[in-house]
């Protein structure tokens, strides 16, 4: 197994993930992948993390799972718990 962790850090172009990328590396954090993600405007902004540049990507919203687990049968049968007793 690969020494080191695969890393993504969310707002790298802002003063926080800055801040982020220079505790990791001021404390020798073990990266093997670095993934750096910004707001939809810095997408492509460059970073330096541990002497390698790295473009940022954008971080699309995440899919609901609210629609999944609507239909599942435990979800229905949860549902069923819920409602008042007569």
């Amino acid at each position: 197994m690969a020494a080191g962790m695969n890393v993504a850090v969310v707002g790298v172009t802002g003063a926080v993930g800055q801040t982020t990328l220079k505790i990791l590396e001021e404390r020798k954090f073990p990266v093997k992948d670095l993934r750096a993600f910004a707001s939809e405007r810095s997408v492509g902004k460059t970073v330096t993390f541990k002497g390698r540049r790295s473009g940022s990507r954008r971080l699309a919203p995440a899919r609901s799972r609210a629609s999944t687990s609507r239909s599942s049968p435990r979800a229905r049968r949860s549902r069923r718990s819920m409602r008042p007793r007569r």
